[in-house]
């Protein structure tokens, strides 16, 4: 039903059980019709001002805006795998449901880490003290030409905080191939808890390799030395265009 089906003669006509039920109806003023133009939509946003209604706005004014954080551009950029950049953002916040966690609700459960049997599931261990796990991460950082990252969690995101992070395939491709480590991990890490199936790492870093593959060779890139040399290293073909004359 439209507005102007409930006015008539310059006054609401609400139904008599919606008056009965919701008396403040009768005190909302009738509007002004204008019968020559047609309607649409408006949104009065925070600051009172009635604007032409998107999505863009209404979320803007809805969401809670906190201050950015200093290891945003390592978690979400353009390039970047979506369910890969969640569990990041989770790792990252130490919001992972490891069970070191649960901990202090049942104090005499055995928390052994699923994937080597021998340390606690925290996330310090499973990122990347623990055996198994280390050894992917040590094939990805060879990989990927990073051999002087540490292997701690927290010194690896303090060393990229450090670090400039923008277009260049390098960047790209460092910060896709921690998110997907981490995000790999987690998922073995997880299927060993709950389905009781595994795989050896020498496997695992095979599917983190063919996910980075496969994320590079959809990548649309400027022609560069560093794109020739990533597509060599790495067996992929990218989408290139031509660099930008000033």
């Amino acid at each position: 039903m439209k507005v102007k089906d409930m006015v008539s003669n310059g006054q609401w006509m609400w139904p008599n059980n919606w008056i009965s039920e919701f008396p403040i109806l009768s005190s909302i003023p009738s509007p002004n019709l204008c019968t020559n133009s047609s309607d649409k939509y408006m949104w009065k946003s925070c600051n009172g001002q009635c604007e032409k209604f998107s999505t863009k706005t209404a979320w803007k004014d809805m969401r809670l805006i906190g201050n950015k954080v200093e290891w945003y551009d390592i978690v979400w950029f353009s390039n970047c795998t979506p369910k890969h950049s969640f569990i990041m953002w989770l790792a990252i916040q130490g919001r992972l449901s490891t069970q070191d966690r649960l901990q202090k609700w049942y104090p005499d459960k055995e928390m052994a880490c699923p994937l080597c049997d021998c340390g606690i599931d925290s996330l310090n261990h499973l990122f990347f003290e623990c055996p198994y796990s280390t050894q992917v991460w040590k094939a990805i950082k060879e990989k990927v030409g990073v051999k002087s990252l540490p292997a701690n969690w927290d010194d690896i995101i303090g060393r990229m905080i450090r670090m400039k992070h923008d277009r260049t395939i390098r960047s790209v491709l460092l910060r896709i191939s921690l998110a997907a480590c981490v995000y790999y991990i987690w998922r073995e890490r997880n299927r060993r808890l709950f389905a009781k199936d595994k795989i050896d790492n020498k496997e695992l870093t095979k599917n983190v390799i063919n996910h980075i593959r496969l994320k590079l060779s959809s990548l649309n890139v400027r022609k560069s030395t560093q794109t020739t040399e990533v597509s060599k290293e790495w067996e992929v073909i990218m989408k290139t265009k031509e660099p930008e004359l000033m």
